[in-house]
């Protein structure tokens, strides 16, 4: 079996990759296309623990699920949910997994990931994409449940003022989800190549160095938190107002988190503001989306590269340039 892997030291495409072998509970899966992303970029980069193969975003289909020859699912196109914990566990009941000490991630930590020709998942962690959704939007159902589980958390009443701290794939669809619902909304990015997208989809969009810190903006949203960004949202946010603050790769499981960015506590209790933390998503919410709201929401234009499974490698170290957003390949 063919595999894209990081062996600690390299990123390479291993042609001799042993084959999974899945328990009961478990799938196999066909990947048809898989996402790339900035954790991707953080794994090859070496700067997380994890060894093995890559990728945790992906379309495919289900050859075959351990012991249940005849289950519904064998032959049905898929989406996944990249985190997963014992179905034993307290958190794992309560739909969050994410939160469990022995969690799984898909190609981050404790598994293998997506990018070879099968990988290995829990059964309970598939959903069946409609055929009304295509491979494009499907691949990228990850990005998009995170993105609804950070825009779920702001409240649209009365046109709010929303700023969008970054402009990655998931502050981008935060976005769009948010201007979907009546909001206000404008980006704040570092990448003046993501402009078009925003002017396309009726969304401001200002270098983040040239926003005013008025103290003006009922929410702020930062997906990927650093430093400066969260300095950025404690300037923007006005006196009572609420920051809701996303994982991004800081919120990866099995990242370093003594790299982790500061909060500016002082700066946000002299606002009154609000500081509401959040990571994860739920594929089956993101699908749900797409075939309730398909017009409002451009997932394909967020894919900024394609490439064959023979040019994964290329494709990851092109990954790395400021214009990629989603790079995608095909196998």
């Amino acid at each position: 079996m063919r595999a894209v892997r990081y062996d600690g030291q390299h990123v390479l495409l291993d042609p001799r990759a042993p084959a999974p072998e899945p328990k009961a509970g478990e799938a196999i899966v066909r990947p048809i296309r898989v996402a790339l992303g900035p954790i991707e970029r953080l794994i090859c980069q070496g700067q997380t623990s994890f060894k093995g193969v890559i990728g945790r975003e992906m379309v495919g289909v289900v050859e075959r699920v351990e012991g249940q020859p005849g289950h519904e699912l064998v032959g049905a196109r898929v989406v996944c949910d990249p985190i997963d914990a014992p179905l034993d566990s307290d958190l794992a009941r309560r739909g969050m997994s994410w939160h469990a000490p022995d969690r799984r991630e898909l190609g981050v930590c404790g598994r293998d990931g997506c990018l070879a020709e099968q990988v290995c998942v829990p059964l309970v962690s598939l959903r069946r994409v409609p055929d009304a959704i295509d491979n494009d939007h499907a691949v990228l159902c990850v990005a998009l449940s995170e993105a609804l589980r950070l825009a779920g958390l702001v409240t649209v009443e009365n046109k709010p003022y929303v700023s969008v701290v970054g402009d990655d794939a998931v502050a981008l669809l935060c976005a769009q989800v948010l201007f979907s619902r009546n909001a206000s909304v404008r980006v704040l990015g570092r990448a003046p190549e993501r402009s078009l997208r925003c002017e396309k989809w009726g969304i401001r969009r200002r270098c983040v160095s040239e926003a005013g810190r008025l103290g003006d903006q009922d929410v702020v949203l930062v997906v990927d938190p650093t430093d400066d960004s969260l300095e950025v949202a404690a300037g923007l946010v006005r006196p009572g107002g609420k920051v809701v603050i996303g994982g991004g790769v800081s919120g990866a499981t099995g990242v370093n988190h003594a790299e982790s960015p500061s909060l500016p506590v002082a700066r946000f209790i002299e606002r009154e503001a609000r500081v509401i933390f959040a990571r994860g998503g739920k594929v089956v919410e993101a699908l749900g989306a797409l075939s309730t709201n398909a017009g409002a929401l451009d997932l394909a234009s967020l894919i900024t590269r394609r490439a064959r499974f023979d040019d994964s490698i290329a494709a990851i170290r092109a990954s790395d340039s400021v214009d990629q957003l989603k790079v995608v390949i095909d196998l």
